[in-house]
């Protein structure tokens, strides 16, 4: 580790007003939420996180939180994200699978128990392409088979048993699912013919068999081929092909939509209109887009989850805004990421980790925009820093590091940087009003980044030489 002093020979990169755009348009392409934290891919195929790390689940080779977008790695090849409750798993462009975050209870898939704070390569999870879960895996396989493993306390993996799994293992012998949810410990997926599957925890009825018994392997939920989307946890909320909305399981904070707080055993209709488009399940609330753009919510709102401007919880669908350009949303604990037509990142709820990404550790009842940051790999068009000096530069042994003209109040985030990104040391200090020592005799010849923030989104970035 290092001394609190900051930094490393360096040029200046990137200052706080040309690193932020704010909403840009046409920024990210994809968006998934954690239990508490959050991460995004841009357009570019490069892959963003933020917010609560203390498993590694942001993959930036630490555990700091993060308060707004950084950037994971230099690569721009990644194609997919997944999220489960603090372990991540991404897909690049060539298919090959790549996990990071919580494993005690074998999510990564190891056997290692041993939790990641960086994308690794995951081989045994080559030929998959689906991932969803929480301290368990649900996946699919290109071939649509289904798999799980992990934590296995209430049969939430599927296998008939209630056992521990920290490699996969197939739930029966099907190659017809298309699609699957899983959060907490409830598990659901849709058949290719539109027939609905449940199993796992079942104390709120949320398997929507009719029972409160817990199930060990998939069951069918009624007898409809007709189901779209399926999102859930302690309750359920599922799209029909014909567009109409149905919910079940818990309901006591009216996160049903049926106007009303009484569990529901199997699915019920909400409302009757037929014009739904995307769903998301949080954490005893819903989300949800209509097929006319417009974003509604309902259900427990203690900390602004709905987006509605307030903190009242509602028991029917309410509209959030006025806005027709939704396009995706992601729910997960209490905090919500969506994207708008055109690409721009929005995002309300619970923020105490940083998790909506917007520099802040505020609760947000209303959707921000979320900036859309520039690559942290080096640019000569980013050198063009201010506000803060390093001495010398280039550097042999001890650099020292001049912040006390920022003038910023803490808490000051710092990282040093190789140039594509990996963070190679990484510190906190209250305040500017100081100069630090940064000792990096042992660092490699070539170039490195320091990069400092704060938490109401103020940025400064310069390149450093090693002679």
């Amino acid at each position: 580790m290092l001394k609190p002093v900051i930094l490393i020979g360096i040029i200046c990169l990137l200052c706080s007003e040309t690193n932020r755009m704010i909403g840009q348009a046409g920024c990210w392409k994809e968006i998934s939420t954690g239990d508490f934290y959050s991460i995004a891919l841009k357009a570019d195929g490069t892959l963003w996180a933020w917010g609560g790390n203390w498993d590694g689940q942001l993959g930036d080779f630490t555990h700091d939180n993060a308060w707004y977008p950084i950037q994971i790695g230099g690569d721009a090849d990644w194609n997919h994200i997944f999220s489960e409750s603090e372990t991540t798993f991404a897909v690049k462009n060539d298919g090959s699978v790549w996990a990071w975050g919580y494993n005690f209870d074998g999510q990564l898939a190891d056997c290692t128990k041993a939790s990641a704070n960086a994308p690794t390569p995951m081989i045994q999870l080559k030929d998959f392409q689906l991932f969803s879960g929480s301290w368990y895996s649900l996946a699919l396989k290109n071939d649509h088979s289904l798999w799980a493993w992990g934590l296995n306390t209430y049969s939430n993996i599927g296998d008939g048993t209630l056992m521990d799994r920290c490699l996969p293992v197939r739930i029966g012998n099907d190659t017809d699912w298309k699609t699957i949810s899983a959060s907490g410990y409830t598990s659901f997926a849709i058949k290719n013919n539109g027939s609905l599957w449940a199993w796992g925890f079942n104390r709120y009825g949320q398997l929507g068999d009719g029972s409160k018994s817990d199930k060990s392997s998939p069951v069918q939920i009624g007898t409809d081929l007709d189901w779209k989307e399926i999102s859930g946890d302690d309750h359920a909320i599922a799209l029909k092909t014909d567009g109409s909305l149905w919910a079940w399981g818990r309901n006591d904070f009216g996160q049903l939509g049926d106007g009303t707080k009484t569990d529901r055993f199997s699915p019920v209709q909400i409302g009757n209109t037929k014009d739904w488009k995307h769903i998301s399940a949080g954490y005893n609330y819903s989300v949800a887009i209509k097929n006319d753009g417009t974003l509604w919510a309902w259900g427990k709102n203690n900390y602004g989850q709905l987006g509605i401007g307030s903190f009242t919880e509602k028991t029917v669908p309410v509209k959030v805004g006025s806005d027709h350009d939704w396009k995706t949303i992601s729910a997960k604990v209490d905090h919500n990421l969506a994207l708008k037509t055109d690409d721009s990142l929005w995002a309300w709820g619970y923020n105490p980790f940083g998790q909506l990404g917007d520099g802040t550790n505020e609760n947000k009842n209303s959707p921000v925009p979320i900036d859309c940051p520039l690559n942290t790999a080096v640019t000569n068009s980013l050198l063009n820093g201010d506000n803060f000096s390093i001495f010398p530069n280039p550097f042999e042994s001890i650099v020292l590091l001049d912040i006390k003209n920022l003038k910023w109040i803490g808490p000051i985030h710092l990282k040093l940087m190789d140039p594509e990104g990996k963070i190679l040391l990484s510190w906190q200090v209250q305040n500017t009003d100081r100069e630090i020592d940064l000792h990096v005799n042992t660092f490699a010849s070539g170039i490195y980044i320091i990069d400092i923030r704060d938490t109401k989104g103020n940025r400064r970035v310069k390149k450093l030489v090693r002679i």
